[in-house]
């Protein structure tokens, strides 16, 4: 008992390269090996990966073999980027509607797993992947984290702050990771939560970006300076990063944010890299494209597309992903030719409407300007369930005072304009989603 217990405390203690599984080291030698390749390299092996999902799909796809038939689409024969749009652009709605003809029949259904996704709208959409598949994304997520110092071959310590619960208490350290329960991240609690972070002086923290902005907005405004002398990096994912969030975050930790892009689906992964906080995609993991040709600055705007290369379980091909994004189509000044996306704005539902059908996009909806008026909101979220209508919740300090409420008032007017109805309302506290996170914009259930 004694001999099985210390063989699994020096287990848990290494590294996790020398106890990960073979796919981990085998997709991260081959992402590896793509790190610094030509944009037409890029492009080469983009065109051959489209062309193997293309053939599993028919082959193992109830959906896609029906499909291709139907449209006379020939995925043997495919060589161009132009023969995808033979291909009609997938939603979430006929995904839901034939969820099980989407489901790969090369893989035994005990190996396939199921996985949520909720969006803004509120109701979650149910996808399948394989089970072991996590290794394979985590050998993506630790390549491009190691842009800013991680390495998977050394023992380096981890705050996180998202959606994680500790299995007791309001925090707990666990295998070099510092877990923090991100569901009462507000001020009754953050003096503890600091102290017990500057104890611990994590390598990098690992966040969502709306819970680890409280916490700056936290530090900012009692000048509190941390002493983290061994922070290399805040990672952060899994929502959308507003200049404001980052600019307070970067000056409050005195360190830079590395962020990323992706889903949980395994559609596409970009991420930004030791010079541009551009994401850059992954050659091996999706293809990504946009409607419409780049413009006099190389770029180009609009809903993200995207075909995932590695969801076996489930392939999505041409799925519309609902979110705006900026890609531009220049080369990186890192040296890598991966093509980019410069701009993620949010969902194409992320968004109030006035009354006269003005849309106002979420990455607009406060500027910095604005948000310094905020000193005493401690948390804030619009939401809109009626066009022209808007209602702005706060959660405030004890010094809160009616000149606040009156220069929000104000600013709010100037910034969504004359057609659009506000109320605000002061709240005792604005609800989570189940994984933690904080958003700023609900807009469910719209009409």
């Amino acid at each position: 008992m004694l001999i099985k217990k210390a063989a699994k405390t020096i287990y848990n203690y290494l590294p996790y390269y020398f106890t990960a599984k073979k796919q981990y080291r085998e997709y991260y030698k081959i992402a590896q090996s793509n790190e610094f390749i030509s944009r037409d390299e890029f492009d080469r092996i983009q065109l051959k990966r489209l062309k193997t999902i293309l053939e599993y799909s028919y082959k193992y796809v109830p959906y896609y073999h029906e499909l291709f038939k139907k449209i006379q689409f020939d995925p043997f024969q495919f060589c161009d980027f132009e023969q995808l749009q033979d291909l009609p652009i997938l939603n979430k709605r006929t995904v839901q509607l034939n969820r099980d003809k989407f489901v790969s029949t090369a893989i035994p259904r005990k190996q396939i797993g199921t996985i949520y996704s909720g969006g803004s709208t509120g109701v979650p959409a149910e996808y399948k992947r394989q089970k072991n598949d996590g290794a394979i994304e985590r050998a993506f997520m630790h390549l491009q984290w190691n842009r800013v110092g991680f390495d998977h071959k050394k023992r380096q310590s981890m705050a996180l702050l998202r959606g994680i619960k500790p299995t007791k208490g309001n925090y707990e350290i666990s295998n070099g990771r510092l877990i923090f329960s991100s569901y009462i991240a507000d001020d009754s609690i953050f003096d503890e939560y600091l102290d017990v972070l500057e104890k611990f002086n994590p390598d990098f923290i690992h966040a969502y970006p709306s819970i680890i902005y409280l916490w700056a907005k936290h530090l900012l405004k009692n000048n509190i300076e941390l002493s983290l002398t061994k922070l290399s990096a805040i990672f952060l994912g899994s929502e959308n990063l507003f200049d404001f969030q980052r600019a307070d975050i970067e000056l409050a930790f005195k360190t830079r944010i590395f962020s990323w892009y992706g889903h949980t689906e395994r559609r596409c992964l970009a991420g930004e890299c030791e010079q541009s906080t551009h994401y850059h995609i992954f050659p091996d993991y999706g293809y990504a494209e946009l409607a419409g040709e780049y413009n006099e600055n190389s770029e180009k705007e609009g809903k993200l597309i995207v075909t995932s290369f590695l969801n076996k379980a489930m392939p999505l091909i041409r799925f519309n992903t609902e979110d705006i994004v900026t890609m531009s189509n220049d080369i990186c000044s890192c040296g890598r030719g991966h093509r980019l996306i410069k701009k993620v704005h949010g969902r194409s539902n992320e968004y109030l409407i006035d009354a006269k059908g003005l849309i106002i996009p979420a990455n607009v909806l406060l500027p910095y300007e604005l948000i310094s008026l905020f000193d005493e909101v401690i948390q804030y979220q619009f939401k809109q369930k009626e066009v022209g209508k808007t209602i702005f919740i706060m959660k405030v300090s004890d010094h809160f005072e009616e000149h606040h409420m009156q220069k929000i008032k104000d600013e709010l007017r100037k910034e969504l304009g004359e057609n659009m109805l506000i109320t605000i309302e002061i709240v005792d506290s604005i609800p989570r989603t189940e994984m933690g996170k904080l958003s700023f914009l609900n807009v469910s259930n719209r009409t």
